[in-house]
């Protein structure tokens, strides 16, 4: 895919984020703030959005796993699969199993 798209929905998930950050928001616990007896500590941690804060995460990280799987096998050492070693001690396992075995001396 171009590199535009994943610019495109990278926006699009941070302005949706944006949006619902600005809609999550409890807009009542000003008022029952004035109410005796409250603790404002308790009604903002109480009207804390943690669905929301929870859904955001699990967008981003799915965002974060489709740029990896993007590019299986690019150049990032920490994420990518290393086909060429992978290979390469595969078929060195291949061949020391045949020698010691005896089983594959045609090839």
């Amino acid at each position: 895919l171009p590199a535009i798209y994943k610019q495109a929905v990278y926006f699009a998930v941070c302005g949706w984020m944006l949006m619902g950050i600005s809609a999550n928001q409890n807009t009542t616990h000003h008022k029952d703030a004035n109410a005796e007896g409250s603790n404002m500590f308790m009604i903002i941690l109480l009207g804390f959005p943690v669905y929301g804060i929870l859904m955001y995460m699990l967008i981003f990280g799915w965002l974060r796993v489709a740029t990896i799987l993007n590019n299986p096998y690019g150049c990032d050492e920490f994420y990518d699969i290393s086909l060429l070693s992978i290979l390469d001690y595969n078929i060195w396992k291949f061949f020391s199993y045949s020698r010691t075995s005896g089983e594959y001396d045609s090839i």
